[in-house]
């Protein structure tokens, strides 16, 4: 895969973690284990990338590193696949 191949499929894994849990981001670390990369270090190069390419924001005042947001992005929840 290229870079730009692994910048969306992690771009993918983020929208489609924040469908299944209520709109919450994933850290570094799942969305590592979500695309098979092994180094934070290269999770955050595609992170980075993906803010370059305003995809997406990372929003410290809401709530944390943790908060990704996708400009224009609303979630709509179905109970029944979101169960914890």
């Amino acid at each position: 895969m290229t870079k730009l191949d692994k910048t969306t499929e992690i771009f993918d894994f983020i929208v489609e973690y924040k469908r299944q849990h209520q709109g919450r981001s994933p850290t570094i670390r799942e969305m590592g284990v979500g695309t098979g990369l092994s180094s934070t270090n290269t999770v955050l190069h595609h992170v980075r990338k993906l803010v370059k390419q305003h995809r997406i924001v990372l929003d410290n005042a809401k709530g944390g590193a943790r908060n990704i947001v996708i400009p224009g992005a609303v979630w709509i929840y179905d109970r029944e696949t979101t169960r914890h």
